[in-house]
């Protein structure tokens, strides 16, 4: 997952990541400590809540490295991964106490990832509407997104292609940070062609769960170790 490995990665942190997501730590004490661990991770695209961004901004002085802040309609942005442009779009996050995204939501983050395919060799959409609402809306995506990556309430799959999307691979991970999807493209679509992705041919996909199998980070053991004692708010 690491840059440093010689092998061309882009690393992407979906919704729902951080304390003020789940209503927790209003007060801020684990912010600063919390950005200074997601530094480490060399994020190159990560999705942060209004509420998430702000509680890095107020109690942080600013938000994690390579993290933006998603409000409102989706956005995109563009990376580019050994000379390949991959265009990531982050759908708009649900409203409070709303469990599914109205039609406008839908068609708009449609709209971003046709109008991203133009200029990209490879689309991914990133969901915060939770697994049967993404399980809704794999047929709309099948010549739009390539890859969906999900979040929200649901199970969590290193990766499926489902036959009424063969060219959308969907993968979610744990909730709370318990694991990370590996994706490998082997293959790309080609460009003006239909994609049916082949597992193990053209895509692969693993589920790594971040448990003590994983060797350890110094760098990252010393700012996890400094977390102080938890105490009532």
């Amino acid at each position: 997952m690491r840059k440093d490995t010689g092998i061309p990665t882009l690393f992407i942190v979906g919704p729902g990541e951080f304390a003020p997501d789940n209503g927790e730590d209003g007060a801020g004490r684990l912010a600063g400590l919390t950005r200074k661990g997601y530094d480490l991770l060399k994020v190159d695209d990560g999705y942060l809540s209004p509420k998430a961004a702000q509680w890095f901004m107020t109690h942080a002085g600013g938000t994690p490295d390579g993290f933006r802040s998603v409000d409102g309609p989706p956005q995109t942005r563009i990376h580019t991964v050994n000379a390949l442009r991959v265009a990531v779009v982050f759908f708009p996050p649900l409203p409070q106490g709303v469990d599914d995204p109205t039609p406008e939501m839908v068609r708009d983050a449609l709209s971003a990832g046709r109008k991203a395919r133009s200029g990209a060799d490879l689309v991914i959409g990133v969901s915060a509407w939770g697994s049967l609402n993404e399980r809704d809306m794999l047929p709309r995506c099948e010549g739009v997104f390539d890859i969906l990556f999900g979040s929200g309430t649901g199970s969590a799959f290193d990766g499926t292609v489902d036959g009424v999307a063969p060219g959308v691979l969907w993968a979610r991970p744990e909730r709370d940070g318990k694991g990370v999807n590996v994706v490998e493209v082997l293959a790309l679509p080609q460009p003006g062609q239909p994609n049916d992705w082949v597992p193990g041919i053209t895509i692969a996909t693993r589920y790594i769960m971040l448990s003590d199998t994983v060797a350890h980070d110094p760098a990252m053991e010393a700012v996890i170790g400094s977390v102080p004692p938890v105490t009532a708010e």
